[in-house]
């Protein structure tokens, strides 16, 4: 299992072009099972912080628990990966 980030599986802001996930629900495993994403938008937090927000921001912050393969959210949700349809 390769795991990485970088590429956000949920829009924070609109950007132009085709997005990498645009089809595949967030706790969908790639590649046939032997990658996953775990880059949930945290970053734009920065952006809606200077915008003001305080709380519910469109990010969130993930840990991939492996073997149990499950992901683990910042606000305490735990979502199960699963194979892409």
């Amino acid at each position: 299992m390769v795991v990485f980030g970088h590429y956000w599986r949920i829009p924070v802001r609109k950007v132009a072009g085709e997005r990498l996930f645009n089809d595949l629900s967030i706790e969908s495993v790639l590649r046939g099972g032997r990658a996953m994403c775990i880059d949930y938008s945290v970053g734009g937090r920065a952006a809606e912080r200077r915008a003001g927000k305080t709380g519910g921001f469109s990010g969130r912050l993930a840990a991939l628990r492996w073997p149990e393969r499950e992901l683990a959210f910042d606000d305490g949700e735990v979502r199960a990966m699963r194979e892409a349809v």
